[in-house]
């Protein structure tokens, strides 16, 4: 995936969460926090950009500016992938399924059933699944197509 792919993606989680989520939900600030760390390749990003006075700056340096918590990509990219299909968004919720379970999970689970007892995995499927996101034709798509899932003898990998 390009760099231009994961900053459009990230872009497009920032505002689907900005938009269906309430101002003063604080965790909406830790989760963009979260989405920078990822585009960025950074485990403690120094620094996310906004433009100064906007809506999204007074969101996220707050009336005390208290500094983000840690939030698992996980949980932001259930997150993102709610907001999106209430937005009707199946590309980004098929570009963050994309990504694999090692990207969502931080790690390789060692088994499928691992996996699918990670909090918030099943949920996300859940959503992928109900609005076809799995199926969703992407532009620099790696995803393994159905001949070579069949031949996968792997149930995480197939997962």
């Amino acid at each position: 995936m390009s760099m231009h792919a994961i900053e459009d993606m990230a872009q497009g989680a920032v505002e689907v969460l900005d938009r269906h989520f309430p101002a003063d939900d604080q965790r909406v600030r830790d989760w963009i926090v979260a989405l920078s760390a990822f585009q960025d390749g950074y485990v403690d990003p120094p620094w996310l950009y906004c433009e100064a006075g906007s809506a999204l700056w007074r969101r996220m340096a707050g009336p005390y500016a208290v500094p983000p918590r840690a939030a698992r990509l996980l949980d932001v990219v259930v997150a993102v992938a709610g907001a999106a299909e209430r937005d009707g968004d199946v590309e980004l919720i098929a570009l963050r399924w994309a990504l694999g379970h090692q990207a969502l999970v931080g790690g390789c689970p060692l088994s499928a059933e691992e996996l699918a007892a990670t909090p918030g995995v099943q949920e996300l499927r859940a959503t992928v699944r109900r609005t076809s996101a799995h199926q969703a034709k992407l532009w620099h798509d790696r995803r393994p197509g159905d001949d070579a899932l069949d031949e996968m003898d792997d149930g995480l990998s197939t997962w």
